[in-house]
């Protein structure tokens, strides 16, 4: 969630959450990133990052969120319709943006920097 190095901004130069997408698609994971500010990538990123349209489409059957770009509007998603798309609902936030919505929610794995992780949903079977 979120590709530009800041909010407020569609800047992709110095981005953090960039050089992220980049080293986990390096890896092998198939990485797709939703950005309110984003509707293209440089073509030096199109063969790693699948940009998608709509925050739906980036999380649907997702293994995991990051929230790299502290965008304000992603605080005001519908996350109780969006949380149950996602195959396995684990939440990386970082710098604790959306820890009043997820920290302590029962059906999500949570973790953000300082917070000792907790794998707080039960496992499936």
């Amino acid at each position: 969630m979120g590709l530009t190095y800041k909010a407020g901004t569609d800047t992709l130069r110095r981005s953090a959450a960039v050089e992220l997408a980049v080293a986990l698609s390096d890896k092998g994971a198939r990485v797709r990133a939703f950005d309110p500010a984003v509707t293209a990538l440089p073509a030096d990123l199109v063969r790693q990052i699948a940009l998608s349209p709509s925050v739906d489409d980036a999380l649907r059957s997702a293994d995991a969120l990051v929230v790299a770009t502290a965008w304000p509007v992603f605080r005001e998603l519908a996350w109780d319709g969006l949380l149950p798309t996602m195959r396995d609902r684990t939440v990386i936030d970082p710098n604790w943006f959306l820890a009043e919505i997820f920290r302590g929610r029962q059906e999500i794995s949570y973790a953000a920097v300082g917070l000792p992780w907790r794998h707080s949903r039960p496992d499936r079977t």
